[in-house]
């Protein structure tokens, strides 16, 4: 049981990670073509 939600909790992590470098490369790429 322990093990299940650890292994749900990287998961959670390892998809946020994942989100937020995808939003900053979209946001940078924005700002580059505002520019």
């Amino acid at each position: 049981m322990l093990q299940k939600t650890w292994g749900l909790g990287l998961w959670r992590l390892c998809a946020l990670g994942l989100w937020v470098t995808w939003s900053l490369r979209l946001w940078r790429a924005w700002c580059l073509r505002l520019w």
